[in-house]
C-alpha cells in the first residue's frame, strides 16, 4: 500500500544545528552577521517599481545605519543582487561579486560555499556545521537532489548495476520526493519504513518540475509523486549522478 502524504512529510524533519536568523536585517544591524544579499527584478528597480520586500529593506537600513549598493555588472542577468551591511563592511561586496564571477564557468564547490558563507559573516564553526548539513542534504552543487521510496526487494538490482540506473522492469514503480526549506532527512527514518528503501539521485532543475507533475505546483515542505514503471526510462534520461541509499549512517 503506497504510504500517505503525512508518512512521507514524517520521515524529514528541520535540522536543529544550522545557524538561521529569523530576522535577517536585525541580525546585520546588530552585528551578528556582517553582509546580506537579496535578487529582485533588475526591469521593476531601473522603473522605481519596488516590491514590498526592497521597501521594508531600504526603510530598515537608512533606520540603522546600513548601505544597500546595488550590483548590476551582469548585464544579462534579469535580476539584480542588492547587498546590505555596514560601511565599513563594503569591501565584502567586490570579494562576493569575484567569487560569483569565477565560478560562472565552472561548478560552485565546498571551498566556494566556505568562502562565501565567510563573506556573509559566519565563523569556522558555523560554516562547518553547514557544509555538513548541504553534504547529507544534497548530492552535489548546481543540481536538484530528489529522493525516492522504493520496495527493499528492488535495491539489490539497482546495486548490481553499480548504481547507475533504475532497471525498467522495476514492478511497482517508486515514489519520487522533493524536500524544501532546509529539510532533511531524519536518521531513524528506515526503521519507519522498513519495507522500503530510501534513496537519492541529482537531476537538473529544469527537470523537477517534470519528473513531480501537477505536485510541483504544491507549496508544501515536502512534495511528492508517482513514477511508475513505464516512466522509468524517462527517469534514467534525466539522472546526472548515480543513485544513493541511505543505511540510517550515511549515504552510500
Amino acid at each position: 500500500m503506497p504510504l500517505s502524504h503525512q508518512q512521507i512529510e514524517s520521515l524529514f524533519e528541520r535540522p536543529t544545528e544550522i545557524r538561521m536568523f529569523d530576522d535577517e536585517l536585525a541580525a546585520l544591524a546588530d552585528g551578528r552577521k556582517a553582509m546580506s544579499v537579496f535578487e529582485f527584478d533588475r526591469a521593476q528597480l531601473l522603473f522605481g517599481q519596488t516590491d514590498d520586500q526592497y521597501v521594508l529593506i531600504a526603510d530598515h537600513s537608512s533606520k540603522n545605519g546600513l548601505v544597500l549598493v546595488h550590483d548590476t555588472s551582469n548585464k544579462k542577468s534579469r535580476v539584480t543582487r542588492v547587498f546590505c551591511l555596514r560601511l565599513d563592511q563594503l569591501w565584502r561586496v567586490s570579494a562576493y561579486i569575484a567569487l560569483k564571477n569565477a565560478h560562472e564557468t565552472c561548478r560552485w564547490s565546498d571551498g566556494a560555499e566556505a568562502l562565501e558563507s565567510s563573506l556573509l559573516g559566519y565563523d569556522d564553526a558555523a560554516i562547518a556545521t553547514w557544509l555538513d548539513y548541504m553534504r547529507k542534504s544534497s548530492v552535489g552543487w548546481g543540481i536538484a537532489t530528489l529522493h525516492f521510496l522504493i520496495s527493499d526487494e528492488h535495491k539489490p538490482r539497482i546495486v548490481e548495476v553499480g548504481n547507475r540506473y533504475f532497471p525498467e522492469q522495476l514492478h511497482g514503480g517508486l515514489t519520487v520526493v522533493e524536500v524544501r526549506n532546509c529539510n532533511v532527512l531524519r536518521k531513524d527514518a528506515p526503521e519507519l519504513i522498513p519495507s522500503l528503501a530510501i534513496g537519492r539521485f541529482g537531476v537538473n532543475h529544469s527537470s523537477v518540475n517534470d519528473l513531480l507533475g501537477i505536485a510541483a505546483d504544491d507549496d508544501s515542505d515536502v512534495v511528492h509523486a508517482r513514477v511508475e514503471e513505464l516512466s522509468i526510462p524517462f527517469l534514467n534520461r534525466a539522472l546526472v549522478t548515480g543513485i544513493q541509499f541511505w543505511d540510517g549512517e550515511e549515504w552510500r
